[in-house]
C-alpha cells in the first residue's frame, strides 16, 4: 500500500516537473517557480564548488606558466626608470589573482563552506577586480596599463566560473567599479576614463547577458535531470512491488512458500556453521475446509490473516514465518532446542484460541483451532534442511491424527522414526 502511495506521489511530480519544464522553454530568461529555483541555485552551486575541486591543478599549472610569462615579459618592457615602481605592481598584481583562486579552491574543499560558497565568491571576485585595476592603471608604463583589460576575464570568471547569482555578480561589478573610479579621482590618477568604462561596464553587461542565456540552459538541464531521477525512482518503486510480490504472500502480508525456501538454507547453513540447534514448527488450521465451505471464503480469508498475524506477533523478531500454502504455515526458530520450540508452539496456540473465531463445522471445539508439528536440527543428529522439513510436517500428519489441536514433534534419531504427540499446553 505505501508503495503504490509513493508512486502516486512521484508521478504527480514528474507531470508537476514536465509542466514546468514546458514554461520553463517557453520563457527565456525566466526564473522557475518555487521550490525548483532554491534546489536549481544550490545545485548550480555544488556544481560550481566541484568544477574548482576538478580543474584546480590544470587551473592553477596555467595560471603558473600565464603569471611566470607576465612576470618575465614585464620586467624586459619596463624602463628602468619605472622599474621598482611598476614591476613590484606587476607581481603583486599577479600573486593576488593566485591568491584569490587558493581562497576559492579551500572553500570549495570544505562541505561545511558550500553553503556559504556563492559569498567567498563575489567577495573575491569583487576584491580582484578592484585591486587588479588599481595595481594595474597605477602604474607608469603605457603598455603595462593596457593590461587591465584582463579585467574582462575576471568578470567572465566570476560570471561563469563562481555558479553566483547573475545579478548578484552585477551589482559586485558596479560596486567594484564605481569604488575604482571613486578612488582614482580622489587620488588624481590619470586614466582613460571612456576606455575604462568600456571595460568594466561592457565586461560587466556582457558577462550578465551570457550568463543569464547559460542559465536558462542549465536551468532546463536541472529540470530533466529531476525527470530522470523521478523516472528512476518510479521504476525502483514498481521494482520493490514486484519483489515483494515474489516473496510475500499477498493476502497475509508474510513471506511465501519461495522466500521460505531460501531463508531454510540461510538458517540451516548458519546453524550448522555455528553448531546450533534449529526448530521447525508446521502449523496447519483445524477443519478450515470446513470453514470455508460454512462462512464463505471471504470470511476464510480473513482467518488466514488473524492468524498471521498472531503468529508474527508471537515469535522473535530473529525468527521467521512463511505461509506455506493453503491454511498451512511454517515458523523457523533459530538457535532453539525442543523444549523452547514446543513452548513457542504452545504460545501460538493459546494465543490463536484466544482469538475466539466461531467454528461451528469444527469437530473438536466451537472455535478455530491450530495443530502443530514440531522437528529440531541438532549436531548430534544432522539430517539436511528440506529432511527437517519433512520431519515436522510428518509431525503435523501425527498430530492432525491423534485428534487435531495438539502440538506433536518429531524426535530425530539414529533410526528417525520415533514420533511423540503431546497434548497441548493450556
Amino acid at each position: 500500500m505505501l508503495n503504490n502511495q509513493n508512486i502516486v506521489t512521484l508521478k504527480l511530480q514528474k507531470q508537476c516537473i514536465e509542466t514546468v519544464l514546458a514554461m520553463h522553454e517557453q520563457r527565456a530568461g525566466a526564473c522557475l517557480p518555487e521550490p525548483y529555483e532554491t534546489e536549481f541555485w544550490a545545485y548550480h552551486q555544488k556544481k560550481a564548488a566541484n568544477g574548482f575541486l576538478n580543474f584546480y591543478k590544470l587551473g592553477g599549472i596555467i595560471y603558473l606558466f600565464f603569471s611566470i610569462f607576465i612576470i618575465f615579459r614585464n620586467y624586459f618592457i619596463i624602463p628602468l626608470i619605472y622599474l621598482q615602481h611598476d614591476f613590484w605592481r606587476s607581481v603583486v598584481s599577479v600573486l593576488n589573482g593566485g591568491i584569490c583562486l587558493l581562497v576559492l579552491v579551500s572553500a570549495a574543499r570544505h562541505p561545511k563552506a558550500h553553503t556559504y560558497f556563492r559569498y567567498f565568491a563575489l567577495l573575491v571576485v569583487g576584491w580582484a577586480i578592484f585591486l587588479t585595476a588599481v595595481l594595474t592603471l597605477s602604474q607608469y608604463t603605457s603598455s603595462l596599463r593596457q593590461q587591465f583589460v584582463f579585467i574582462i576575464f575576471i568578470f567572465i570568471f566570476g560570471y561563469i566560473m563562481t555558479g553566483v547569482k547573475p545579478l548578484h555578480m552585477f551589482v559586485v561589478g558596479l560596486l567594484a567599479s564605481a569604488a575604482i573610479f571613486a578612488m582614482f579621482f580622489y587620488l588624481h590618477i590619470s586614466f582613460d576614463s571612456v576606455v575604462s568604462l568600456r571595460v568594466f561596464f561592457g565586461s560587466n553587461l556582457i558577462g550578465f547577458a551570457i550568463t543569464k542565456v547559460i542559465n536558462h540552459q542549465e536551468r532546463g538541464s536541472f529540470l530533466k535531470t529531476k525527470l530522470i531521477e523521478v523516472d528512476q525512482e518510479i521504476l525502483k518503486n514498481y521494482n520493490n512491488q514486484l519483489l515483494k510480490l515474489s516473496q510475500y504472500d499477498g493476502l497475509t502480508s508474510i513471506a511465501n512458500r519461495r522466500s521460505l525456501d531460501d531463508a531454510l538454507e540461510r538458517y540451516y547453513a548458519l546453524a550448522q556453521a555455528e553448531h546450533c540447534p534449529l526448530a521447525v514448527l508446521f502449523i496447519d488450521i483445524d477443519y478450515f475446509k470446513a470453514y470455508n465451505d460454512h462462512y464463505g471464503h471471504l470470511q476464510g480469508d480473513q482467518v488466514l490473516k488473524c492468524i498471521a498475524q498472531v503468529i508474527q506477533r508471537t515469535i522473535r523478531h530473529q525468527d521467521f514465518v512463511a505461509r506455506y500454502g493453503g491454511e498451512e504455515f511454517v515458523v523457523l526458530l533459530p538457535n532453539s532446542d525442543v523444549d523452547q520450540a514446543y513452548l513457542v508452539a504452545s504460545r501460538i496456540s493459546r494465543a490463536v484460541d484466544e482469538l475466539s473465531i466461531h467454528h461451528e463445522k469444527s469437530e473438536i471445539n466451537q472455535y478455530i483451532t491450530i495443530s502443530v508439528g514440531l522437528a529440531v536440527y541438532t549436531v548430534e543428529y544432522p539430517v539436511s534442511a528440506n529432511q527437517l522439513l519433512s520431519f515436522a510436517d510428518q509431525a503435523l500428519y501425527r498430530a492432525k491424527a491423534c485428534g487435531r489441536h495438539q502440538i506433536c514433534r518429531h524426535v530425530i534419531s539414529d533410526e528417525d522414526h520415533n514420533i511423540e504427540p503431546k497434548q497441548k499446553a493450556t
